[in-house]
């Protein structure tokens, strides 16, 4: 699994992301925040982007895993 963010795609924060001329597929922050607020998994945690296997998987997808939990 690759670690994010890779400053590419993927940004710590919405600061490190102002510098885009289009939206981060991923910002590390709010997933973070949104993670915690429903009680999955703990911080820190690592991401993966999931590569579409060409039959039919429009949407970009992580897989994020903290602790012991992997959430889609």
């Amino acid at each position: 699994m690759q670690t994010i963010p890779d400053g590419v795609e993927a940004f710590s924060s919405r600061a490190e992301a102002a510098r885009l001329d289009s939206p981060p597929l991923l910002i590390v922050d709010a997933v973070t925040g949104f993670l915690d607020s429903r009680g999955l998994g703990k911080a820190p945690g690592r991401a993966a982007f999931l590569v579409s296997d060409g039959h039919g998987q429009p949407n970009v997808t992580y897989r994020i895993q903290r602790d012991r939990d992997e959430l889609l």
